[in-house]
């Protein structure tokens, strides 16, 4: 859930499923800009990547 991996943003159903992970404090790696082997992938929601979501769920602010 959340992009094609391929830097295709996701549609409205697919943000209204996204906030409701998010408000379970459900976060998917694949939200990120790059993979694990370094390649990059935008697969940011909203411009955040899920370690943007997760400090921000808690509080901490940079």
């Amino acid at each position: 859930m959340g992009t094609s991996g391929e830097g295709i943003p996701p549609d409205e159903k697919a943000l209204e499923v996204i906030d409701a992970m998010r408000g379970k404090n459900v976060l998917r790696l694949d939200w990120s800009e790059s993979r694990e082997n370094g390649s990059l992938i935008d697969g940011r929601i909203s411009g955040k990547t899920y370690l943007d979501m997760m400090f921000e769920t808690i509080g901490v602010r940079f």
